[in-house]
């Protein structure tokens, strides 16, 4: 994907990866069926709400997308940001080229981000 200034990531994580400094920035989106279907020739979509998270990779000043994940949320589900950030975020990381060591960074960086 080509590198873009227009939407910047709202959280930045700076971490050491074995050989190389990282830093991923992360986006997260919460919307509602209604906010994303409009188009009254089609069904309302099966869920009711939706989290994204998109992956942006920086390096040198130039933010790129690397990756976006999508987590949805049944009708019959509570709907509960945290889990819809994990598993928004799970899903993007495994499209990320990073290693299973390089993405528990990852999450180790972004836990101690949440908690704090």
């Amino acid at each position: 994907m080509e590198p873009t200034t227009e939407r910047r990531p709202s959280l930045l994580l700076r971490l050491t990866l074995p050989g190389r400094p990282y830093t991923v920035g992360l986006t997260f989106a919460h919307m509602q069926a209604d906010q994303t279907h409009d188009d009254p020739r089609f069904p309302p979509p099966p869920w009711d709400r939706m989290t994204r998270c998109e992956v942006w990779e920086v390096e040198a000043g130039a933010v790129r997308l690397a990756a976006a994940g999508l987590a949805a949320c049944s009708k019959q589900d509570r709907f509960c940001k945290a889990t819809g950030r994990k598993l928004a975020l799970q899903r993007a990381l495994e499209q990320v080229r990073l290693s299973k060591d390089e993405r528990r960074m990852v999450w180790e960086a972004y836990r101690k981000v949440v908690q704090s």
